[in-house]
């Protein structure tokens, strides 16, 4: 058995990896980027690996490669706490990239008050500010897959999810319109109040901090870029670290 910790900006993750098996462990959040020391890794005697954004992407791409082979284009959407990962998947291979320099905590220090009881910068003022900074291409996607831990999320907070039409993965088991998607996250910025996500996951509450801005930010990508369904997922980097680990060792 691995261990295997994945450790953001903002967020760390450990998972057990064993037989070609990822398991979640603990997730936690931390401001880990705050207070990170360049030889803490070494004095610990752990090999500590810093990985760029084209390899995030990359690892990113083989989590999800496997889980869908439809010729029709699908965008992968990796949020983070200060960057942003897009992939556009045709037929299982990756042929599109893009990385934004744009995350969770760009949103939140541009809206220190979106995590009032109840948000005091409404959904449209911060998705209007997202939507002028992200850049113009094209994707030629109509649906993405959305991921980190946002099928989850999604269940929590009463998103209207319904069965995944698009391709058959026991890991990626609904999907919701984007018109569905928008109206939840209008109601969770307007309506529901901060403490009752929080409540809903009493083991680290703390992640729901970022909550309102990554809904803001997947929003802003999937209307500037006309994607019309999304597929929650919980997969990240570890999967496809793992991925790379048991082929490596079955190979």
């Amino acid at each position: 058995m691995q261990i295997l910790v994945d450790i953001g900006s903002s967020t760390v993750k450990a998972c057990a990896l064993e037989a070609g098996k990822l398991q979640v462990l603990k997730t936690k959040s931390v401001p880990f980027k705050k207070s990170y020391r360049e030889d803490s890794g070494n004095e610990a005697g752990v090999a500590f690996e810093v990985i760029d954004q084209n390899a995030e992407s990359r690892y990113l791409e083989l989590a999800l490669a496997g889980r869908y082979n439809g010729k029709e284009p699908v965008l992968l959407i990796n949020i983070g706490g200060e960057s942003t990962e897009l992939v556009v998947l045709e037929e299982g291979k990756g042929t599109f990239r893009q990385n934004l320099d744009v995350g969770v905590g760009t949103i939140l220090a541009a809206f220190p008050t979106i995590n009032h009881e109840i948000s005091e910068v409404t959904l449209d003022e911060a998705v209007a500010y997202i939507s002028k900074i992200l850049p113009s291409i094209q994707i030629g996607a109509a649906f993405a897959i959305y991921s980190g831990g946002e099928l989850s999320y999604m269940r929590l907070t009463g998103y209207a999810l319904v069965p995944n039409t698009r391709f058959m993965d026991s890991d990626h088991p609904s999907i919701i319109s984007d018109t569905d998607f928008i109206a939840r996250n209008r109601e969770i910025f307007e309506k529901v109040r901060l403490s009752a996500p929080e409540a809903l996951m009493p083991e680290n509450p703390s992640w729901m901090h970022g909550a309102r801005a990554c809904s803001a930010l997947a929003q802003a990508i999937c209307t500037t870029y006309n994607i019309r369904e999304i597929v929650p997922s919980n997969s990240n980097l570890l999967d496809g670290v793992a991925r790379s680990l048991s082929e490596t060792i079955l190979t």
